[in-house]
């Protein structure tokens, strides 16, 4: 099993070593564009100068901001029983400090 195992993947790799160089008049290596210059006058290319740029300014209008109107500024009035609850929240922090430490 071992034995098959090998040489199917020594002729893999001998089959792929074939295929990735062709002979030196295949295509791939540019027959076609060797013996292309035989056939066609000799033309010289020059480089086309570059073409002006125009830039068309238009006027662009932007739509005014819109005006805000700021609320009436609200003031709270304070509870009623705001002085009992600070009160409490400061009788309530001693005890709990008493009962913690001692």
């Amino acid at each position: 099993m071992l034995k098959k195992t090998l040489l199917a993947a020594a002729l893999t790799a001998l089959s792929g070593a074939a295929l990735a160089n062709p002979p030196h008049w295949a295509p791939a290596h540019g027959y076609r564009a060797h013996e292309a210059y035989r056939y066609q006058p000799h033309v010289r290319y020059y480089p086309m100068a570059p073409r002006p740029v125009y830039v068309v300014q238009r006027p662009v209008y932007v739509a005014p901001r819109p005006v805000y109107v700021a609320p009436a500024p609200v003031v709270y009035a304070p509870h009623p029983d705001a002085g009992a609850i600070l009160f409490g929240a400061l009788l309530g922090g001693v005890i709990a400090h008493q009962i913690v430490t001692h």
